[in-house]
């Protein structure tokens, strides 16, 4: 039987090891391969407020135009749609911090997000 403090660095070594592609099954690849990750978190036009996807060249939605929020920016990595309901959940509240690389991954890729990110206050979910 393992002791927790045994079974920490025993976890961190595990969520390194490759394994399969919680998507398309790849072996072997990380929680999420780079064809996954591309093809269902695409880079998608989004109000620069509040991250609604809106067509190319619009930076702002309407409702932010005349209803403006309480914050600065706010960055969405994808849309809320299959796969990714599923990827936060085991993250968030199951515990699989083996999803924590590739969730901060896809984050940091969206443009403008490395500077806001290393600017801001908070990060909210």
């Amino acid at each position: 039987m393992l002791s927790r403090w045994t079974a920490r660095p025993l976890t961190s070594l595990l969520a390194r090891l490759p394994s399969q592609c919680a998507l398309c099954r790849d072996w072997p690849s990380r929680p999420v391969c780079e064809a996954c990750a591309a093809r269902f978190a695409a880079s998608a036009p989004r109000c620069q407020t509040c991250a609604l996807p809106l067509p190319a060249g619009v930076a702002r939605c309407g409702d932010c135009v005349v209803h403006p929020p309480p914050l600065d920016a706010c960055l969405a990595a994808c849309d809320y749609a299959w796969p990714w309901p599923d990827c936060v959940a085991d993250f968030k509240f199951r515990g699989d911090t083996g999803w924590a690389g590739p969730l901060a991954q896809l984050l940091r890729a969206i443009p403008r997000a490395a500077a806001l990110l290393d600017a801001c206050d908070r990060v909210l979910p």
